[in-house]
């Protein structure tokens, strides 16, 4: 038995993966006892971004129009941040979107509507001690005359190069695709844009180093008989974003506590 199994976990995914390396006391309140932080204004950006781009483009019926995804999107943020993030914050924020929108649209530009979004993603992964189902999402799709995928990323700064995380974001929707397509990252900031791709070759280097997370991941919940036995190991660092939230944060003060 793995231990995904041990501790009924179902399907794994990147961002799971993400979190246990980056903060195991939020994994552990996250995925063992399956408590969830309320959305923050980074999260709302990038989703309300994507339904911008998509509004934009309308139905097959459609003319493009900009202004009609970029208030798409201001409506779509405002909705997910409302009880949520702060005022001043959410504000801020706001005044951003229509920026964040119209770089999207200028950097996807080159491969016009894209014919799906927002795909189920699932396969089994041999990680070499057992298998496990392995979710995701792709963003956008385009089938012809190339087979593209591209995840996008709102961002305050632009990279130069695309950043680890999302290298093994790609790499894995690579493998859960067939290796068929050709995947990379759409990073956006209010005035810039930036669109990274990842070979054949790095696209199997980086879900090699994926399976070996997975590999301790399940060495982890083996080790533990139940989430309480695994709080009482660690010891959260509550500066970290994943603890921004405020009732997650609180909730974590009590778990970890002992």
């Amino acid at each position: 038995m793995t231990g995904f199994a041990k501790h009924n976990m179902g399907a794994t995914s990147v961002s799971q993966i993400n979190t246990f390396e980056a903060a195991p006391a939020a994994y552990v309140m996250q995925y063992m006892f399956k408590l969830r932080s309320a959305g923050n204004q980074n999260t709302a950006r990038g989703s309300a971004t994507e339904v911008g781009y998509e509004t934009a483009w309308g139905d097959e019926f459609s003319e493009f129009d900009l202004a009609r995804g970029q208030q798409a999107a201001l409506d779509d943020f405002n909705r997910q941040t409302a009880l949520v993030v702060a005022p001043e914050v959410r504000e801020k924020e706001a005044a951003l979107i229509a920026g964040y929108v119209e770089q999207t649209v200028e950097a996807l530009k080159p491969y016009g509507r894209p014919d799906s979004s927002q795909n189920k993603l699932v396969g089994q992964v041999d990680f070499g001690e057992g298998v496990v189902d392995v979710l995701g999402y792709d963003d956008f799709v385009w089938e012809t005359p190339d087979k593209l995928v591209i995840d996008l990323k709102t961002t305050k700064a632009c990279p130069s190069e695309m950043r680890a995380q999302h290298r093994r974001q790609v790499a894995v929707y690579h493998h859960l695709k067939g290796g068929e397509y050709r995947c990379g990252v759409t990073y956006a900031t209010p005035k810039k844009h930036a669109t990274y791709w990842l070979t054949d070759d790095e696209c199997k280097a980086e879900f090699e180093a994926f399976t070996a997370i997975l590999r301790k991941m399940n060495r982890f919940l083996l080790t533990f008989d139940s989430a309480e036995q695994a709080a009482s190991v660690l010891t959260p660092d509550y500066s970290s974003f994943y603890f921004g939230d405020a009732n997650f944060r609180s909730q974590a003060r009590q778990l970890f506590a002992n």
